[in-house]
C-alpha cells in the first residue's frame, strides 16, 4: 500500500476511470439507445402524419374542384347539380364522404 501523495493520487485516478467507464456503459449507453428508439419512433409517425396530411389536401383539392365543375353545370343548365349530373352528383358525395373520413383521421391522428 502506497501512502505517498503520489499512490494515492493514483488509486483515486484508477477508481475514477472504473466509475467513468461504467458511467460510459450504463448512463451514455442507454441514453444513446433511447434515443434511437425514440427516434425511429417519431420518424415512423412523422411518415404515418405525412400520408394522412396528404390524403386530406388530395381530397380538399379534389372535392373543391368537382364543387367548381358543379357550379359550373349549373350555372349553365340553370338546374339543380344532382338534375343536370348524375354521375357527377354522385362523384361529389363520394369524395365528400372520402374527405370527411380523411379529415377525421387527419385531426386525429395530428
Amino acid at each position: 500500500l502506497d501512502d505517498s501523495f503520489m499512490g494515492i493520487f493514483n488509486a483515486s485516478n484508477d477508481i475514477n476511470q472504473v466509475y467513468a467507464e461504467k458511467f460510459r456503459e450504463n448512463i451514455i449507453g442507454y441514453v444513446v439507445q433511447w434515443d434511437k428508439i425514440v427516434s425511429t419512433r417519431i420518424e415512423g409517425r412523422l411518415i404515418e402524419f405525412r400520408k394522412m396530411r396528404s390524403s386530406y389536401a388530395h381530397y380538399v383539392d379534389k372535392v373543391a374542384g368537382l364543387h367548381e365543375k358543379a357550379d359550373k353545370q349549373k350555372a349553365k343548365s340553370k338546374q339543380v347539380p344532382k338534375t343536370a349530373s348524375p354521375r357527377l352528383a354522385n362523384k361529389l358525395e363520394r369524395n365528400v364522404v372520402k374527405l370527411s373520413g380523411a379529415e377525421e383521421a387527419h385531426d386525429d391522428y395530428g
